[in-house]
């Protein structure tokens, strides 16, 4: 192709592509105080914070002329979405890909229910009392001195949760937990490919995991759950009168650290050259006669309570304060 075809072309397309210029943007809309907000963003950073007014604020920066706010009402519910004007076709933008830039801030009245939904950014959310449920593909999720329930999801980013209680319900794919969780609602977590970091006073906590170190200080259980995949687990708990805990692992290391005394019938078995340490009796590890397995079965204190753990190529130690 001659030179100055190439060059009239590439003219051609730089004055075909869309102008972009970033605008401010600021929106008011009165409501109660629990109103229930929806956010579906695109790209871009988002901050939700709770306030005593009853008003959501929406103030930000768009970045493309052809990016455009849309705010809607209807009863309780408060509708804020980010659209691109154009209309594009193709592979790029058909994934989300090449969504024009938003960055906002968005005050809520503090009892208020936040239900967010974004394809590349971050969110914080900080002292909102309503449930909290967050999507997001491509971000960090923080969430901060909120006391609703929380419903978290992130692909490729990781979740820091401090300072909340409710319901917790928490799940990341390439991307660490940090998690400091103060009332006794029930726990639920999931990760893939991220380490987990949890404080809590609840007595009912699941954990699912692959490729995960994990740091649990927990307070008196009744129920602890934990499957995991290759990582390690560091678990300091007391069980309470009639708890239990199921514990597997296939590969890895499980320790628990008991601060009070215990009372339950244990079962602890390690298959495929898995192996056993018990620092909480004098009771000994049975080895099978054929086979790299072993186990350890005992009764603590009066027995009212269960613990069965399991690991296929691990170890793992029971212990006392």
């Amino acid at each position: 192709m001659k030179p100055i075809i190439v060059q009239s072309l590439l003219l051609i397309a730089l004055i075909a592509l869309p102008a972009q210029a970033k605008k401010d943007v600021t929106e008011r809309i009165a409501t109660d105080a629990k109103p229930v907000v929806k956010i579906e963003h695109q790209k871009g950073d988002v901050s939700i914070k709770g306030w005593t007014q009853n008003t959501v604020e929406i103030t930000g920066t768009l970045y493309d002329d052809d990016a455009e706010l849309v705010v809607k009402q209807s009863g309780r519910v408060v509708s804020i979405e980010l659209r691109n004007s154009h209309k594009k076709e193709g592979y790029f933008w058909n994934k989300g890909q090449n969504y024009s830039r938003s960055d906002l801030t968005v005050m809520v009245p503090v009892g208020a229910d936040v239900d967010f939904t974004s394809l590349n950014g971050d969110v914080n959310i900080a002292q909102v009392n309503g449930e909290v449920d967050v999507e997001l593909v491509n971000g960090e999720i923080i969430v901060s001195d909120a006391i609703g329930d929380l419903a978290l999801v992130t692909v490729n980013g990781a979740i820091e949760a401090k300072r909340v209680s409710g319901r917790l319900n928490l799940e990341t794919v390439n991307g660490g937990m940090v998690i400091e969780h103060t009332s006794q609602e029930d726990i639920k977590l999931g990760s893939v490919n991220g380490d987990i970091v949890l404080t809590t006073v609840s007595p009912d906590v699941t954990i699912s995991a692959v490729n995960a170190d994990m740091d649990l200080q927990l307070s008196q259980i009744d129920d602890l759950s934990i499957d995991m995949v290759n990582g390690s687990v560091e678990a300091v708990l007391a069980l309470l009168p009639g708890g239990k805990i199921d514990a597997s692992s296939v590969d890895g290391r499980m320790t628990f650290l008991f601060t009070e005394a215990v009372s339950a019938r244990i079962n602890v078995d390690a298959h495929a050259g898995g192996r056993i340490n018990n620092e909480l009796s004098t009771d000994k590890v049975e080895k099978q006669k054929y086979g790299p397995a072993s186990s350890l079965n005992f009764t603590a204190g009066e027995g009212d309570g269960r613990i069965n753990i399991d690991t296929v190529s691990g170890r793992i130690t029971l212990k006392h304060d």
